[in-house]
C-alpha cells in the first residue's frame, strides 16, 4: 500500500493546476469586468488545513497562500463568497451526484468523511471571519430548513458582486466557494 499523501503534497497539484491556467486567468481578468471561479485558492487552503492538527493549521494556510500568490504569482480574489450549506444538506446534494469515473461509491474519500467536511466548513468560516485572501461574503443556501432556489442564490451572488464593484474602482474578480 502506498504511503498516505501529506496535505502539503496534496496542495501542490491544485496550485499547479491554477499556475498552468494563469495566462488564461490573466487574459480573462484583463478582458472582463468580472471573473467568477467555482473554487480558487481558498478551497485549497480550507481543505488542506483541515487535514493537519489544529495547531498546524495556521502554518499550512500561510504556506498555501504564499505558494499560490507569491511563488506562483496568482492574483488573490477581490471578493470571496462562501456558499454556506449545512452539512446534512451538502451530504444530500453529494448523494444525488451522477456516477463518477473515479469511484463506484456514493461519496468519495473526502465527501464521506464527515469530520473532515465539518473541519472544511469551519475553515471556510474562519477564512471569511478573518478576511483571508480577500474580503468575504457569506451566502446562506438554505432558508427555513430548505435549499433555496438556484436562481435566488445566483441573484444574491450577483448583487454582492455588483455592490462590491460599486464600492471599489479597481478591476475586479470574484471567487465563489462552496463548503
Amino acid at each position: 500500500m502506498p504511503p498516505p499523501v501529506t496535505p502539503h503534497a496534496a496542495a501542490v497539484p491544485y496550485a499547479l493546476d491554477r499556475l498552468e491556467s494563469r495566462s488564461t486567468i490573466e487574459l480573462a481578468d484583463r478582458s472582463s469586468d468580472v471573473v467568477v471561479f467555482d473554487r480558487y485558492i481558498a478551497s485549497n487552503v480550507a481543505y488542506q488545513a483541515s487535514k493537519v492538527a489544529p495547531d498546524e493549521a495556521r502554518a499550512m494556510i500561510s504556506w498555501i497562500i504564499d505558494l499560490e500568490t507569491k511563488l506562483f504569482g496568482l492574483r488573490p480574489p477581490d471578493l470571496s463568497i462562501y456558499l454556506n450549506t449545512p452539512l446534512v444538506i451538502a451530504m444530500e446534494l453529494m448523494a444525488r451526484k451522477h456516477q463518477r469515473r473515479y469511484t463506484d461509491l456514493a461519496f468519495d474519500k473526502h465527501e464521506g468523511d464527515l469530520d473532515l467536511q465539518q473541519r472544511v466548513r469551519d475553515n471556510y468560516s474562519e477564512l471569511a471571519k478573518n478576511s483571508l485572501l480577500s474580503p468575504w461574503a457569506i451566502v446562506a443556501t438554505v432558508y427555513a430548513g430548505k435549499l433555496r432556489e438556484p436562481l435566488d442564490i445566483a441573484s444574491e451572488i450577483v448583487t454582492l458582486i455588483a455592490d462590491h464593484l460599486q464600492r471599489n474602482s479597481t478591476r475586479h474578480f470574484a471567487a465563489t466557494l462552496s463548503g
